[in-house]
């Protein structure tokens, strides 16, 4: 028996952990960085790494990978990565869809979330009801230019 479906097997397994990092990174000494490391590259490029394993797992298959046992349980935890990897993209899309500024309004008007709306800077009181204001606790704000004139 060829060693590729075991050398597929261990690539995917590999390729598992970086994915279950970017789920739940380490978070003890001296582990930190290499679980940043892995679970970074597995996050922020989700898309582009099931890509490149769907490329090697052709290459795989083509090689031999599924003669063996080793390469099939290979193929499933490559198809669990696939799925890990789809959720990281879809639940980060400020980093792993968001290619340009369109893409974010094409996401949200796919997936319905309204836009937020930004706090208001200032608060408007009405000329004269500064009186009833002041006894609730209410100043009035004089409305600023753009340069700073009043």
């Amino acid at each position: 028996m060829t060693p590729v479906p075991y050398a597929y097997l261990t690539v995917t397994l590999v390729g598992a952990v970086m994915v279950a990092l970017a789920y739940r990174p380490i978070r003890r000494e001296p582990f930190t960085v290499v679980s940043f490391t892995g679970a970074w590259i597995a996050g922020e490029l989700a898309f582009q790494n099931i890509v490149w394993q769907v490329v090697a797992t052709v290459a795989f298959v083509e090689l031999g990978a599924l003669d063996g046992w080793a390469g099939w349980l290979g193929l499933a935890v490559a198809v669990l990565n696939w799925v890990g990897l789809f959720g990281l993209g879809v639940a980060d899309p400020g980093h792993s869809v968001q290619v340009s500024c369109g893409a974010g309004h094409a996401r949200r008007r796919l997936l319905g979330r309204p836009r937020a709306t930004p706090p208001p800077r200032h608060l408007s009181v009405a000329p004269g009801s500064t009186r009833e204001g002041a006894r609730h606790g209410v100043r009035p704000r004089w409305r600023v230019g753009h340069r700073g004139e009043a």
